[in-house]
């Protein structure tokens, strides 16, 4: 295999073995996701979006196997599925931490429902996330990403903006 060294940034390369662990199913031995669709990514011009969803039969973690902690401290509760949106620097790869993200589930002929995501650091890193059941007939997810609520120096002001997936299961 050829030397990634020179040309990936380090969150790449997380991002690079997460992906590859997660065609094994992970290789944790504590839990199982069943079979998790791909993870579905999109660059816009400030950020690279990459969407997961881990379904079925709930999704809880013991604190040592890697609970997922919301920002301040409370433990993520389990309804169904967790929706995961780890959002990176288009050109940088960092992480992009202070961002209000949210996801729209379009699913059959149901309304739209608009969930709100939150910072979370679980067995993939860093990411917004939310525990949420996805209809077996989502089309689509629409990630929504505001403005940052903190500015960080060094980087330029941010537009909102907003990217879309077809969910296909």
């Amino acid at each position: 295999m050829p030397d990634f060294r020179d040309s990936l940034t380090l969150a790449e390369t997380i991002d690079l073995v997460a992906y590859i662990r997660s065609l094994t199913g992970g290789g944790h031995g504590h839990h199982e996701h069943g079979a998790a669709a791909p993870p579905r990514e999109q660059v816009t011009s400030d950020y690279r979006v990459r969407v997961s969803y881990a379904g079925g039969g709930g999704h809880q973690h013991g604190q040592a196997q890697g609970e997922h902690m919301h920002h301040g401290g409370a433990a993520a509760a389990p309804a169904g599925g967790h929706l995961m949106v780890f959002v990176t620097d288009a050109v940088t790869g960092e992480p992009m931490p202070y961002l209000p993200v949210s996801a729209t589930i379009q699913a059959g002929k149901a309304p739209a429902r608009t969930v709100k995501l939150t910072p979370m650091v679980g067995d993939q890193g860093f990411h917004y996330g939310a525990d949420v059941a996805l209809p077996a007939d989502t089309s689509k997810v629409t990630v929504a990403i505001g403005k940052p609520t903190i500015a960080v120096m060094g980087r330029p002001a941010r537009a909102a903006t907003s990217v879309t997936f077809e969910w296909r299961p």
